[in-house]
């Protein structure tokens, strides 16, 4: 995490969809903080035996004597080193970020006081992942950065034709048979009324936001936790980084017109479902375009999965009693004189250490070269800004318990189906003939495989097998 949102800092931060990357990152630069303490703790313990052994050793008779006690007031200053980080980190779990019942204890939701790490970063990654400047600046292939898994997703053109109201044709059509532009009966071709697809998009935000939350009576029947909103998907590619509040209205001003080139928009219509506490978060991101007479819907639906369980230590621990504070220390003991062991395998690596070191300070330095304003002659060409991970993503493990996976499959489903009859709303209200649309939406839901021989009458239908028809 750290590698991703400090020493990368220079890209934007991933969205955040039920927690706050920034907090999280508080409390890691905190246990990094400790750590390195602990690290110093143990190199200056282990000079200290290594100067005073060695003097000891070539002092005369009691020289073995003194360095032997050396070495065992060192082995146990080890141990007691390992030991308070132990008992420390504990302390921080259980106490520090575990939710608590009671008011003005447990986890309160912000990071540690002082804050480590750069100043402002924290207002940076809060800025990016918010999903209130309505623009995203993605890295990679995929723009929907952060959301998790794709579970589902389908896409189709519809033509758009005017909804016949009646068998009999109108006198005015009558009138005008055999004209050019009448189609193949005489009668002249209507068009269903206009509309733009920002409309459709905007009618589709206020529907499912009222149909699952805002219009049902019961507050048990709710979707909790749904958030509707729109957003931009961009890519930020060139040698300075684009700043959103700027380029939105920009991105707006073009949405209709949809330009290709590789730092084009476009538009989602984002709904989310954050459920188990926000662990099981379900987003689906759908998408309309006009192109002449015809209609492009796009649907695609993720879910992003359940933190891993070893993550939910915070829950399962409590604070240590006596008993507990001694097999502490027996595993501390183990873990001292592994690390020990270890210690001497680094130490005949450690050309190779340092050698990586000194390679990973030279990204560093390049990373940071990148964000400074320098002349636009000696800045590089192509930079890609965008959001390569999501933290919270990397944290992501499997289904916990059974009922997140049908939850998760609910919300799916739900959200499909109102998304198709708000779609099929707006388009009788303006006339237009549903019945393609409708053909399409049984498309994506039924489908037969005929094996024998017969007929089958049906959408969608698929026939394999020695005299089968299928229509």
């Amino acid at each position: 995490m750290i590698d991703e949102l400090v020493n990368n800092s220079y890209r934007f931060a991933a969205p955040s969809y039920g927690y706050d990357a920034a907090t999280v990152l508080g409390n890691a630069l905190a246990a990094r903080r400790r750590r390195r303490a602990r690290t110093t703790a143990v190199v200056v313990v282990v000079v200290l035996w290594a100067v005073f052994g060695g003097i000891l050793v070539s002092d005369g008779v009691y020289g073995a004597t003194g360095f032997w006690v050396s070495t065992v007031l060192a082995l146990w200053s080890l141990w007691a080193v390992n030991l308070l980080a132990a008992v420390l980190e504990r302390q921080v779990v259980t106490v520090h970020l575990r939710r608590s019942r009671r008011a003005g204890e447990g986890f309160d939701g912000v990071p540690p006081v002082p804050a480590p790490g750069p100043a402002g970063l924290y207002d940076k990654i809060r800025a990016d992942q918010s999903s209130s400047v309505g623009v995203v600046y993605y890295g990679g292939y995929v723009p929907f950065i952060g959301a998790g898994e794709s579970v589902r997703r389908w896409s189709f053109a519809c033509l758009l034709e005017r909804a016949r109201t009646s068998l009999l044709p109108p006198l005015s059509a009558v009138a005008d048979r055999q004209e050019p532009g009448h189609g193949a009966d005489g009668i002249r071709a209507m068009d269903p009324d206009p509309f733009t697809a920002d409309e459709l998009t905007a009618y589709m935000e206020q529907r499912l936001r009222s149909s699952l939350l805002d219009e049902v009576a019961a507050h048990g029947q709710r979707l909790r936790g749904l958030e509707v909103s729109r957003c931009f998907y961009a890519k930020a590619l060139g040698s300075r980084a684009p700043v959103p509040a700027d380029r939105l209205a920009e991105y707006q001003q073009a949405a209709g017109e949809v330009p290709d080139h590789y730092n084009a928009a476009r538009e989602y219509l984002c709904v989310r479902v954050g459920s188990w506490s926000q662990e099981l978060v379900t987003s689906v991101f759908l998408n309309v375009d006009l192109k002449g007479r015809m209609i492009y819907t796009q649907f695609h639906g993720y879910h992003l999965m359940p933190i891993k369980s070893a993550y939910h230590e915070a829950d399962r621990q409590r604070r240590l009693n006596g008993a507990e504070v001694r097999r502490l220390a027996g595993r501390v003991a183990l873990e001292s004189a592994a690390g020990l062991l270890g210690g001497a395998l680094w130490a005949l690596a450690w050309p190779l250490a340092i050698a990586k070191a000194l390679w990973n300070r030279k990204d560093l330095r390049t990373a940071t070269a990148a964000t400074t304003a320098l002349d636009p002659k000696e800045e590089p060409d192509y930079i890609d800004w965008g959001a390569r991970r999501s933290v919270r993503e990397m944290a992501s493990g499997a289904y916990l318990h059974f009922f997140q996976q049908m939850d998760d499959e609910k919300f799916i489903k739900i959200i499909e189906r109102r998304t198709f009859e708000v779609i099929l709303d707006f388009l009788e209200d303006h006339h237009v003939d549903t019945t393609e649309y409708r053909a399409q939406q049984n498309a994506l839901n039924i489908g037969i495989l005929q094996t024998g021989s017969g007929t089958i009458v049906n959408s969608a239908a698929v026939a394999a097998g020695s005299q089968a028809r299928a229509s």
